[in-house]
C-alpha cells in the first residue's frame, strides 16, 4: 500500500475514522459464527483508491485488520485467523461502511481495527500532512501494545493443538486455568490437560470423546417478538418432568432446575453461553426475539430444534425474517411454526415437510402437510373432551387432555393452551417420545401456573 498512484492528498480533518464496533455472538445476521462489525466513516476517501492497483480504502483496511487478527492469533497460538470477512454498505450514505469479520475475542478485534487503520494512514498519507503527528510512531505503539497483550494471553503449543483438533471435529474448546480446557457443552463437557507433551491432541481427544459420543446439548429457541419466555418455562417445565436438568434463558431470567442464577454471575444478555459451561445442564432452552437476534447474534452456535413464534401487528417484517432465518440457519433439527404464520410455507418449502412441525388449531388446517408425512399438534375436539394431539402422517403419537390448561379466564386458557402446543412440539424435537410426552405433561405442575 504505497501513496502513489490513485491515493490522492486528503485533509487530515477529512480521513478515515472508526465509528462504532460490536461483536455479534454466534450465528449471525453475516455468518454462522462470532463476527466483529466495525463501522468506518471513509470521509474524504470515499470511493477513492489507495496504492498503485487502485485497491478501495475500505477494501485495504479490511485486508489490513486481517493481518493483524492472524499476527495476533499466530502470537497466541490460538488459531489461524479469521477465516471470514465482508463488506457492508450502507444504502444511505456512500462514505459509510460496515466491516465484518470473524472474531474469537471483541477486545482483540476492536484493537486490531484501530491498529490497522493507523497502519493503513501511515502507509498513504506518508508525507502528504507533514505537520500531522507521527504517524509510524503512533502505528508503531499501538501495535507493540496489541502484541504485548497477545503475549500474555499466549496459549501453551500442546492446548493450542488441542484446540485445532476439537475445532476439526467440531467440539466447543474454551481454556480454563493453566494448561487446563474445557471440552463440550454442558453436562457433556469434560475438562482436560494439555500439559503432556507425550499425549498428541487427538489421543487426548479421543479418550475425552470418543466417535459418537455427543459434545453438543440439546438445546431449544424459541424466537419470537412476545411470548417467548412463556414457551420457553412451559417447555422447560415439561422437560424437567420427564426428568432433565434444564437451563433456561430467557430475557427475564436465567435457571437451572428452576433455580435463579444470579445475573452477576454472566452478565446481562449473556444466560444462555453461561448455561452452556455449567456441568449441571442436560438440555438448554433460550429464548430470544429477532430483534435482539439481528442486533446482537444468536449467542450460540447451534441449536436442536427451534420455534418461531407468530409476529405482532406494528412489528418490523424485515428484523423478524432476519432473526428467524438466523435462527433456522443454525438449528439442525425440526421447527415449530403456527400453520398460519405467514412464513409457514415459506419454511415448509424451504426445510421440506419432514423438518416442520405445525401448530393448528383444527386438523384439516394441517391435513396436506400431514399426508406428506409431516408432523403437527393439534387441537382435537371429540365426544371424549379436547386433547392436544401430536401426529405424524395418520398416527397420533400422543394426546393430552386439555381439560386442566383451561380457565376461567378463557383468553389466559387459549394462550396457555397455544404455548403448551409450541412445548410439546419442541420436546419432541428434543427426541422425547410420546409415551415420555404424554406422561411428562400430566405429571408437570408448570401448566396450572
Amino acid at each position: 500500500m504505497s501513496s502513489r498512484g490513485n491515493a490522492l492528498p486528503t485533509p487530515a480533518r477529512a480521513e478515515p475514522r472508526l465509528l462504532e464496533g460490536r461483536i455479534l455472538r454466534g450465528c449471525n445476521v453475516h455468518h454462522r459464527s462470532t463476527v466483529f462489525t466495525q463501522r468506518v466513516d471513509l470521509r474524504g476517501l470515499a470511493g477513492r483508491g489507495t496504492g498503485d492497483a487502485g485497491v478501495p480504502f475500505e477494501q485495504a483496511l479490511l485486508e489490513a485488520i486481517l493481518e493483524v487478527e492472524r499476527a495476533v492469533a499466530g502470537t497466541m497460538l490460538s488459531s489461524d485467523g479469521p477465516a471470514f470477512a465482508t463488506i457492508v454498505r450502507d444504502p444511505s450514505s456512500s462514505r459509510v461502511v460496515d466491516l465484518v469479520w470473524e472474531s474469537r475475542s471483541g477486545g482483540v478485534s476492536r484493537a486490531a481495527a484501530r491498529v490497522a487503520l493507523a497502519g493503513v494512514l501511515a502507509l498513504t498519507a506518508a508525507g502528504i500532512h507533514p505537520s500531522a503527528p507521527d504517524r509510524e510512531g503512533h502505528f508503531g505503539a499501538l501495535r507493540t501494545k496489541l502484541e504485548r497483550r497477545a503475549r500474555r494471553r499466549r496459549w501453551s503449543p500442546q492446548a493450542a493443538a488441542l484446540a485445532v483438533a476439537a475445532r476439526r471435529r467440531g467440539i466447543p474448546c474454551e481454556p480454563l486455568a493453566g494448561s487446563y480446557l474445557r471440552l463440550g457443552e454442558g453436562a457433556l463437557q469434560r475438562v482436560v490437560s494439555a500439559s503432556d507433551p507425550a499425549d498428541s491432541a487427538d489421543s487426548i481427544l479421543e479418550t475425552a470423546f470418543p466417535v459418537g459420543v455427543p459434545a453438543l446439548l440439546p438445546t431449544a429457541l424459541i424466537v419470537g417478538e412476545r411470548g417467548t419466555g412463556a414457551v420457553g418455562r412451559s417447555l422447560e417445565g415439561l422437560l424437567r418432568a420427564s426428568g432433565s436438568a434444564v437451563g433456561l434463558a430467557t430475557r427475564q431470567e436465567t435457571t437451572v432446575s428452576g433455580k435463579p442464577v444470579d445475573r452477576n454471575a454472566h452478565g446481562r444478555g449473556a444466560g444462555a453461553r453461561f448455561l452452556l459451561g455449567d456441568p449441571r445442564v442436560e438440555k438448554l432452552v433460550c429464548a430470544l426475539s429477532p430483534r435482539t437476534i439481528v442486533a446482537r447474534g444468536l449467542r450460540l452456535d447451534h441449536a436442536s430444534v427451534a420455534a418461531v413464534l407468530e409476529p405482532k401487528g406494528g412489528g418490523d417484517p424485515a428484523e423478524y425474517r432476519l432473526g428467524i432465518d438466523v435462527a433456522v440457519a443454525a438449528t439442525s433439527g425440526a421447527v415449530i411454526v403456527g400453520a398460519e404464520n405467514p412464513h409457514a410455507q415459506r419454511l415448509l418449502e424451504e426445510l421440506g415437510p419432514r423438518r416442520v412441525v405445525l401448530v393448528a388449531a383444527r386438523r384439516r388446517a394441517v391435513q396436506p402437510h400431514l399426508s406428506q408425512e409431516g408432523c403437527a399438534v393439534v387441537l382435537t375436539r371429540s365426544a371424549r373432551g379436547e386433547t392436544l394431539d401430536l401426529i405424524r402422517s395418520s398416527e397420533t403419537l400422543a394426546s393430552v387432555k386439555v381439560a386442566s390448561l383451561r380457565s376461567r379466564s378463557r383468553g389466559v386458557g387459549d394462550r396457555r393452551l397455544r404455548r403448551t402446543m409450541f412445548a410439546i412440539g419442541l420436546a419432541f424435537g428434543l427426541g422425547l417420545s410420546g409415551v415420555e410426552l404424554s406422561s411428562a405433561v400430566e405429571k408437570s405442575q408448570y401448566l396450572r401456573r
